[in-house]
């Protein structure tokens, strides 16, 4: 893998031990050392900082971050990239800006994973899952599982997004017992 998912991957495992500042200061000097600050690259590790930032609660940080992330993933015609960063700027916009603007970023972020087809999806599963988790947060449920689900099942399909395939189960779940659906989040949790 380049250096960026190294970086992202070790910075993922350092949150799950509780390091988030150490994970932080990974992501940061990573981006730093970019030469192209609106590389592809750099939009995923805006991204990864950006979730980093929340952890810290540092949301004034966490909205200019995604703002960054939303900005260079546009430039570069991304729309997976693109659909991730704006579900941070959507969560971002819900914790520090308006309802309005949160409610234009998620229609954005949410057309552009809707008009995905699998294939793509599957090859970019952090665009739905940034998703869902910012719909699990906001409380747009429905929306959520839809995302979730379909993320879910196509990694579970095609083997894709390992490392992503807790956060779906955790997120997904959380839909489900948000929805009433205890016993179908049960059983999801516990094969997860």
């Amino acid at each position: 893998p380049d250096n960026a998912t190294v970086v992202r991957r070790c910075a993922a495992v350092e949150s799950l031990l509780g390091r988030h500042e150490q994970a932080g200061a990974r992501l940061a000097s990573a981006i730093e050392r970019l030469p192209d600050q609106g590389s592809a690259e750099a939009v995923a590790l805006m991204n990864e900082l950006a979730v980093n930032l929340v952890w810290r609660a540092r949301y004034e940080e966490m909205h200019a971050c995604a703002e960054r992330a939303v900005a260079a993933a546009r430039k570069l015609g991304d729309p997976p990239l693109t659909a991730a960063a704006l579900a941070l700027l959507t969560m971002a916009e819900s914790m520090t800006g308006t309802a309005e603007r949160a409610e234009a970023y998620r229609r954005e972020a949410t057309a552009l994973v809707d008009s995905l087809s699998d294939e793509d999806l599957a090859r970019h599963l952090e665009s739905a899952t940034r998703l869902a988790g910012m719909e699990l947060y906001a409380g747009w449920y429905a929306d959520g599982d839809r995302h979730a689900s379909r993320a879910l099942a196509l990694a579970r399909a095609t083997g894709e997004g390992g490392e992503l395939f807790l956060v779906l189960v955790l997120t997904l779940g959380g839909l489900w017992r948000m929805r009433g659906k205890l016993a179908e989040a049960g059983e999801l949790l516990d094969g997860g």
